[in-house]
């Protein structure tokens, strides 16, 4: 036992990792980037707990979802509450919302940034603990709204130097609550007459009442594509007005230059969604099993299942950061670490005081600076040059440290 507790000290728990500097630098690179954005499109950065009641993602995931029953980390605290750790980030925004803008005005504009947790199955690009990011409008149900989300989500992208010919976008309507009813009973129908053909999950979800999204599972065989491609379309229940909405929307993203597919199987599985839902995926493969590396659609039915006592239309989206991270690298675009911009060299019978001096002072104007102390100085060069550091503060006994520090700082401003 005590073999075995000792061997897992030096591992990360299963789906989690550490995140290193190169790692880091990117996160700091995308998370600026959904900065820069969402600041100028109006929105306000918020942070939600990590840690949350059961019932809030039991409520808004629906309890028989993938990550309600098997994907959460929850547990029954010590006065035996049910909490877990937040597998997404709208529900708890939206709750955020409901908590403190009760009596004010409902126009909103959040975005958020951090880890989430699902036990999901590790593999590349997705990780038990991942990072997302994300954008929430709440107050306005105009389909213009839904325009411009979607084109902060791509001109966010941009901002990562993903470009629009480096991705596709695919939208699709939910329509309205009577549409869906409508399609509803028809898809299951439909899926019932080929329920022999159908995988045993998707049957349950037939059986279950969630057809939906048996349109958003993978088709892995012939009689599964044909299925899929010839089962009841949404818009063809659809109403006049529902569909005008989309309309314009589509309107609106063409008139701003943003390509786009229809793609009448792109759904969600969850009542609260309606009209506008898109993805957003690399227009090559190679990320991984699910290439999605953002998503988003309109949600105005969330509020009120959360409890909100007026409505509170709202459309939004979140990023894969992780996703994201290897995206850039595909596309050579990963940047790493900053060295430090100068290597302080301490050679026999310096000061230290000298040292501490001139390090302080260059840290003052902005500059980056490394010491190594304890070793020669030969030593300290070789671990100067591995780092790349491209300016060498040298400090002897004799040394005038003020001129040494002259002259480091034009060599500094030299290079910029």
């Amino acid at each position: 036992e005590t073999m075995k507790g000792a061997s897992l000290l030096g591992r990360t728990v299963k789906g989690m990792r550490d995140v290193i500097p190169s790692i880091q630098e990117e996160m700091d690179v995308i998370g600026s980037a959904l900065k820069k954005v969402c600041v100028s499109y109006g929105c306000e950065k918020v942070s939600t707990p990590i840690l949350e009641n059961e019932e809030l993602f039991r409520r808004s995931l629906g309890v028989d979802s993938d990550v309600v029953s098997k994907e959460m980390f929850s547990f029954t605290d010590l006065d035996d509450s049910r909490v877990c750790l937040r597998p997404e980030g709208t529900a708890g925004v939206s709750r955020m919302m409901i908590n403190h803008y009760t009596s004010e005005s409902a126009h909103h504009r959040f975005y958020y940034f951090g880890p989430m947790f699902r036990r999901e199955k590790p593999q590349k690009g997705r990780y038990r603990q991942f990072f997302q990011g994300g954008v929430e409008f709440y107050g306005s149900s105009s389909p213009l709204a839904d325009v411009e989300c979607i084109a902060s989500a791509v001109d966010f992208l941009d901002a990562c130097g993903i470009k629009q010919d480096n991705i596709k976008v695919k939208i699709n309507s939910l329509f309205d609550c009577e549409t869906r009813s409508k399609h509803r009973k028809a898809l299951t129908d439909y899926f019932q007459e080929h329920m022999a053909m159908l995988p045993p999950i998707n049957q349950q979800r037939v059986e279950g009442g969630n057809p939906l999204r048996v349109l958003d599972s993978k088709a892995d065989s012939e009689d599964m594509i044909s299925i899929l491609h010839n089962a009841p379309r949404l818009v063809d229940f659809a109403c006049r007005e529902s569909i005008e909405r989309h309309t314009v929307v589509e309107d609106g993203l063409m008139g701003l230059g943003i390509e786009f597919e229809r793609d009448h199987l792109l759904v969600r599985g969850l009542d609260y969604y309606n009209h506008t839902v898109w993805e957003i995926s690399p227009s090559h493969e190679g990320i991984g099993a699910q290439d999605t590396v953002l998503a988003g659609g309109r949600y105005d039915g969330l509020g009120t299942l959360l409890g909100s006592k007026r409505p509170l239309p709202a459309v939004g989206w979140a990023c894969g950061v992780d996703r994201l991270i290897l995206l850039r690298e595909e596309l050579g675009l990963s940047i790493l670490p900053a060295a430090p911009q100068v290597a302080i060299i301490q050679y026999a019978g310096c000061q230290v005081n000298d040292v501490f001096l001139a390090a302080r002072a260059l840290r003052a104007k902005g500059i980056s600076v490394i010491m190594f102390h304890g070793l020669t100085h030969s030593a300290q060069m070789k671990q100067a040059n591995k780092i790349g550091s491209k300016v060498f503060l040298r400090l002897g006994k004799d040394d005038n440290v003020m001129e040494q520090l002259a002259k480091c700082f034009q060599e500094v401003e030299s290079l910029t």
